[in-house]
This record gives structure tokens, C-alpha cells and sequence, in this order.
């Protein structure tokens, strides 16, 4: 309750105690008679405060920090040894300052710790019936049922967070690049919208990410660091991903399995035709980049773009651009060439078309 509040009720008790109170009552019991009325006035704000669960707290914090609750800013101070405008529910945006830095505590001991000139908005919502019958996303990253996601949106900025591992709370990251999935993980996220880069910095545990085109899913490990962005490639949507360290596997809604290390770059999207579309650029030390299918690995470098189409039985390669050719098992495909394969239920492949520049050798070195 505010302080304009407050100060509304004693002016009505200062302009009416004397019709109000009568004479004789002495000045104990007109403080007494305050009080009530005070506590009378304050008792449905404070049940319609109760109703709002409190997900978090400021714990400490350096510099000026606000929260936006009910469309309302508040800065949040110290008072003596207490921190005031502290409390953060669901829905609320937590700002700090340049200069600035806040540690946020959560119900279940998970602990955020934001970095200057961050901003984020924090929110929960219980898991769908339909979430928890389906086999998908929700079991795949929680591993067990849970019953509330708890959201923490960056739109610009960063925080470390160490997430305590809980059986009813599925924690999610999401910037403007996607969402990640966390099993109790300490990781870093940071997010610069000037260049639109989202980068996740994983120190320990498991994390699942998802772009909002949903073109990628890749789980990250302990020591993985990947670079997220999401640029305006069209209807088909599409994503970014450079690797700074470690290893990711980046599954795609066709089913093709694009390999990459540190070091590697690629651009993964979806054509108009439903095809993967995967652009190599650029390449680490242990390689160039690998795409796993129904009819075999294709080898890439920096510079190699190809579009994979499947069905139940056929695979079709498509290069739209090459440096030295693309290699596919003991195939070559020049630039502007596709091959067809069929595939069988052993996993053998039988070229069906060839269109363009393909060559092979054969065992005699020819």
C-alpha cells in the first residue's frame, strides 16, 4: 500500500474526529480507533497481494536497479539492512542500470546474477495436460513430469544463472534467437541486439535449444559455447550457428544431422519446398562440416551449400554452390548438381538420378 494511501485515511480521521470520536474519549482511544480502521482499510489489498506468488528476490544488488510490476517502475533501495521494491512476481521485468549489477534468489535456490544494461521479464505457467501426454519437447528436456515452466525472457544484456534441479520446475532461457532448456545447469547467456547474436556459455549440466523457427534443435554439454542468430532469411525462417568450443549435433525437421565442432559456422533453414537448406561458413582445425542422411554423409567446407530433400524411401542432394566439390560416400558433386538415392530397408542406397557434374571412381582408380 502506498504512502498516498496512508496519508488519505488520517487526513478523514484529522478533519472528522471531532464528529466522529466524541470529546470525552481521550486521545488513546482515538489512536486506538486509527489503528483499526487502518488494518480494517488495508485487510483487501493485502488478500489481493497474497493472491500474487512471489517468485523471486533481489538478494543484493550494486548500483540502480528497477522492476516493472502492473506496468508500474519501481527502484529498488536499501533500508538499512534490508532491500525495499525487492520482490519479483510473475510477469514482472527486472532492469539494471549501466554500471549496475543485481543477484536474483528464486523460490527453489536457483540464483541469476545479471550483468549491467540488462533487461529481462520473468514468468511461470503450469505445463498443458496435452504438454504432459505428448512425446515431445517437455519429456525430452526434463527427463521426469514436471508441472510449472518458469521463463526468464533476455531481450538485451546477460546473466549467469545456476539452476537448482527440481522435479516440478522445467526452467527455460529465451532470447530473441530461441529458447533454452535447462536440466540443472550454471551457464551464462548473453544477447546483443545490435548484432542480434545470442551466445550460450554452458559450464555444467544439460541444455536442450530450440529456434523460434523451430529449423534446429541441438542439446549442448558441459565446456559447449555456441553463437545464435537469427537473421531474415524468408518465409522458410532460419538460423545461425557458429561454435566456439565443444561439439553439437544440430537436428532438423527432415532428420538430417548437421555435425560441427569448434570452429565450425553454419546457416541452417528451410526452403519453400520443405528442404533443409545448409550453408558451411566456416570451418575449424578438425575439419570441414558433416551432414548425416538416410543416404549417407556429405562432407563440406566453407563455401558449400546444399539443399536436402527426404521421403520415406528416396534422398536427394541438391549443391547449390561449391569451392572443390561436394563429397558424398565415393561421389563428387560439382556445383549445380543433384543426385537422387534410394534407400532400402537394410540402409543401402541405389542412385536413381543424376542431374549435373557427378563424378566417381571406380575401383581401379578411374
Amino acid at each position: 500500500m502506498n504512502k498516498l494511501y496512508y496519508i488519505s485515511i488520517l487526513l478523514i480521521f484529522k478533519r472528522f474526529r471531532y464528529v466522529l470520536i466524541p470529546k470525552p474519549i481521550n486521545k488513546l482511544c482515538y489512536i486506538s480507533i486509527l489503528l483499526i480502521s487502518l488494518i480494517v482499510f488495508s485487510y483487501p489489498q493485502t488478500l489481493l497481494s497474497q493472491e500474487e506468488e512471489k517468485l523471486a528476490v533481489v538478494s543484493s544488488f550494486e548500483g540502480q536497479i528497477k522492476i516493472q510490476h502492473g506496468g508500474v517502475w519501481k527502484t529498488v533501495t536499501k533500508w538499512g539492512s534490508s532491500i525495499r521494491n525487492s520482490v519479483i512476481y510473475s510477469e514482472d521485468t527486472v532492469l539494471t542500470m549501466p554500471g549496475s549489477t543485481a543477484v536474483l534468489v528464486f523460490n527453489d535456490n536457483s540464483r541469476v546474477e545479471l550483468k549491467e544494461d540488462t533487461t529481462i521479464t520473468i514468468s511461470t505457467r503450469e505445463i498443458t495436460d496435452e504438454e504432459k501426454e505428448q512425446e515431445g519437447f517437455i519429456s525430452q528436456v526434463s527427463g521426469t513430469q514436471r508441472e510449472v515452466i518458469r521463463n526468464i525472457k533476455l531481450k538485451v544484456g546477460g546473466f549467469w544463472a545456476n539452476i537448482t534441479p527440481s522435479k516440478s520446475v522445467l526452467t527455460g532461457f529465451e532470447t530473441p534467437t530461441g529458447v533454452a532448456t535447462v536440466k540443472g545447469t550454471s551457464l551464462s547467456v548473453d544477447f546483443d541486439p545490435v548484432t542480434g547474436v545470442a551466445a550460450i556459455d554452458l559450464g555444467e549440466g544439460n541444455i536442450v535449444f530450440v529456434d523460434p523457427g523451430e529449423n534446429v534443435t541441438f542439446d549442448m554439454g558441459a565446456g559447449d559455447v555456441v553463437h545464435i542468430e537469427v537473421p531474415d532469411l524468408g518465409a522458410g525462417g532460419g538460423v545461425l550457428l557458429n561454435v566456439v568450443s565443444g561439439d553439437i549435433e544440430v537436428q532438423t525437421p527432415t532428420g538430417v544431422i548437421v555435425n560441427m565442432d569448434a570452429g565450425d559456422g553454419v546457416q541452417v533453414s528451410e526452403t519453400d519446398a520443405g528442404d533443409t537448406a545448409v550453408t558451411v561458413t566456416a570451418t575449424g582445425e578438425d575439419g570441414g562440416v558433416t551432414i548425416e542422411t538416410d543416404a549417407g554423409t556429405i562432407e563440406m567446407s566453407t563455401g558449400d551449400a546444399v539443399e536436402v530433400g527426404t521421403t520415406d524411401t528416396v534422398t536427394t542432394i541438391k549443391v547449390i554452390a561449391t569451392t572443390d566439390g561436394i563429397t558424398l560416400g565415393d561421389m563428387t558433386l560439382g556445383e549445380d548438381s543433384s543426385v537422387s538415392l534410394e534407400v532400402d530397408d537394410t540402409g543401402s542406397a541405389t542412385v536413381i538420378e543424376v542431374n549435373g557434374e557427378v563424378n566417381t571412381t571406380n575401383e581401379d582408380g578411374t
